[in-house]
């Protein structure tokens, strides 16, 4: 029983190695872009382990995870909004289903519901998974949805943390490759610059400030942090 249990943990260790070294490989050839952004959608209460083991799972493959309610600050918008307008800024999308369905938004759907409906409005790549668990009825439908045969996804199954950033980790290994990194396009920038501004003969210093994405916007709060400034 020892030696089959070790033999386990030995073949544990070598699909943990090479699934790091993979992700080093990638980490590696996208340094001179940014990181894919990955939407992670689920309930919030009672489910914060999960949450951040997929946070955890995320970082670990290079990419940067995207949880509304654990990293926004106070916005000057509706929490819809604030959502729906995270899963358009992002590469990649995972939703995470567990014991119970959540919220409804005021379109009748569930709010997670409406946020996969959004990520492939936006033809981002979805990864589904499961907690093996008792569902409520909005859980179990939501399951059903996702499950279909055809339409839905070929869906993988957790039962605690630990094997969800297992889960999320091999899934990123190949569904990163597919995700699109929009990158600033300098032609762009060099065509709004061609005609600078006359200020009545004096010399002036033009200093452009744009983001690695298209269509990102720079939040000036972020101008006097130590990471922006390094860039």
């Amino acid at each position: 029983v020892k030696e089959r249990r070790l033999g386990a943990l030995w073949a544990t260790m070598e699909r943990s190695s090479a699934t790091t070294a993979m992700w080093r490989t990638m980490r590696k050839a996208d340094m001179n872009g940014p990181r894919p952004r990955v939407f992670i959608s689920s309930v919030v209460i009672g489910f914060e382990p999960f949450r951040q083991a997929a946070r955890v799972a995320v970082e670990g493959a290079g990419a940067e995870p995207v949880l509304v309610n654990e990293d926004f600050p106070s916005l000057n918008t509706s929490s819809r909004n604030a959502c729906l307008d995270a899963v358009d800024s992002c590469d990649l999308f995972i939703l995470l289903i567990g014991a119970k369905g959540g919220w409804r938004a005021p379109s009748g759907m569930l709010v997670v519901q409406e946020e996969l409906e959004r990520a492939r409005s936006r033809k981002l790549p979805v990864l589904i998974f499961i907690q093996d668990c008792q569902r409520d009825p909005d859980a179990e439908q939501l399951v059903k949805s996702v499950s279909d045969y055809v339409s839905g996804y070929f869906r993988s199954i957790f039962r605690d943390p630990v094997e969800l950033r297992q889960a999320i980790g091999q899934a990123l290994v190949t569904s990163l490759h597919t995700a699109s990194s929009p990158k600033m396009n300098p032609a762009n920038l060099n065509s709004l610059l061609k005609n600078p501004p006359q200020l009545a003969g004096q010399t002036t210093l033009r200093l452009v400030l744009c983001p690695e994405r298209n269509e990102e916007v720079i939040d000036p709060l972020e101008f006097g942090k130590s990471e922006f400034l390094e860039k």
